[in-house]
C-alpha cells in the first residue's frame, strides 16, 4: 500500500504551487478512475446475470402444468397423460 510519505511528496512537488488547480486535476482523475470501475462491474454483472438465465421449454397449458419448486429458476413440468398424436387428414 502506498503510504502517506509518498504522496506527500508528490503533493509537495505537484500540488504546493497550485493547490486549487492540483485539486481539480486530482479530482478529475479520481472520477475517471471510479467511473470506470463503476462501468466494467457493470459490465460483469449484465454478463453474470446473463448466464444464470435459464429458458423453459414450451409446454401447452391443456397438456401439462408447471409449478415452480421454489429453488431458484428451476421450474418442474408434470403432465398427467401423453399428447394425442396427430391424425393425417385423408
Amino acid at each position: 500500500m502506498i503510504s502517506l510519505d509518498s504522496l506527500k511528496t508528490v503533493y509537495g512537488f505537484l500540488g504546493a504551487k497550485h493547490p486549487t488547480l492540483s485539486l481539480v486535476i486530482v479530482s478529475i482523475v479520481g472520477a475517471l478512475v471510479f467511473g470506470g470501475s463503476w462501468v466494467i462491474l457493470g459490465h460483469l454483472y449484465r454478463f453474470d446475470l446473463a448466464t444464470k438465465v435459464t429458458i423453459p421449454t414450451q409446454v401447452r397449458a391443456t397438456d401439462c402444468s408447471a409449478a415452480n419448486t421454489g429453488n431458484g429458476a428451476s421450474i418442474t413440468v408434470t403432465c398427467d397423460h401423453a399428447p394425442e398424436p396427430k391424425k393425417e387428414p385423408k
